[in-house]
């Protein structure tokens, strides 16, 4: 394990943060063995680092590098204790989108016991705009929490492209494969037109 520099030991959280930012920034343009280097460096560094403001940042970091290193590092902080830093993964792994992202999130959505953290995979499926979490967030519109629900058809809409807003029973024949049909609609949606 490498030492820190005088000025990695005396830098304060938000100079670290701030600097992880302006990194996250650069590396997304770099060419592919400097994103993996830079992932190398943020795994070795997190061993180490105490704040979890910083370790959260290292972790948003990720979400712009293509490497395997990156794969493996945000997968690995799914399990960390502190929920912040596993929301700060889902983030991270919506922002990568592809497969992989929704394979990950989509276990993440089913198996994570925080609320939070499950909010933060499902809206994370529907930022990384990957058909494989279709199916995913299929089964979130059966949770018995309508903010899942909620969260669950606002990103099968941003995936798929439908528009069948908060109707639970249309997305779930969509997700079912059969064709939703048109709820009539309330005296409330057509006043609301009119004025």
């Amino acid at each position: 394990m490498r030492s820190k520099t005088p000025e990695e030991l005396t830098a304060t959280a938000e100079d670290r943060i701030e600097l992880m930012r302006e990194q996250a920034k650069q590396i997304a343009k770099a060419p592919v063995a400097e994103q993996e280097q830079f992932a190398r460096k943020i795994a070795t560094d997190l061993t180490t680092e105490q704040s979890p403001f910083v370790r959260r940042e290292m972790y948003s970091a990720l979400g712009g590098v293509q490497s395997l290193t990156a794969n493996s590092t945000l997968y690995a902080g799914l399990q960390d204790p502190d929920e912040s830093i596993r929301i700060a993964c889902c983030q991270a792994w919506g922002q990568r989108g592809g497969p992989d992202a929704a394979k990950v999130l989509g276990e993440t959505l089913s198996s994570e016991t925080n609320l939070d953290v499950r909010l933060a995979a499902a809206r994370a499926l529907g930022k990384a705009k990957d058909t494989g979490g279709v199916q995913s967030l299929g089964v979130a519109l059966e949770d018995p929490n309508p903010a899942v629900q909620r969260r669950a058809m606002e990103s099968l809409e941003q995936i798929t492209g439908e528009k069948f807003g908060n109707d639970v029973d249309a997305w779930r024949t969509f997700v079912q494969g059969g064709t939703p049909q048109p709820r009539e609609e309330s005296i409330v949606s057509r006043l609301k037109r009119m004025f």
